[in-house]
């Protein structure tokens, strides 16, 4: 059992050289991560969110007109003066 304790510096050596901001000579040294795309390439339609959100707006307004003449049209709804 005390035996175990002697096999123990292995791990501590193991230890220090992931705690260390050195690779180790045996590691090769890590692949660096993929970068995020630029914010300019996140766009849609190359618009930014409050761009979008404006001509959404203005599309919704569109159709909200259009739907209530179209009632108005075909006599579905009736103006009440």
């Amino acid at each position: 059992m005390l035996d175990d304790f002697n096999d123990s510096s292995d791990f501590l050596d193991d230890l220090e050289m992931e705690l260390s901001d050195e690779p180790a000579a045996d590691e090769p040294a890590p692949e660096p991560r993929a970068r995020r795309a630029p914010r300019a390439s996140r766009r849609i339609f190359g618009m930014t969110a409050p761009q979008r959100m404006i001509i959404a707006l203005m599309l919704f307004m569109s159709v909200c007109i259009l739907g209530s003449f179209f009632l108005l049209v075909t006599d579905s709804i009736g103006l009440p003066f």
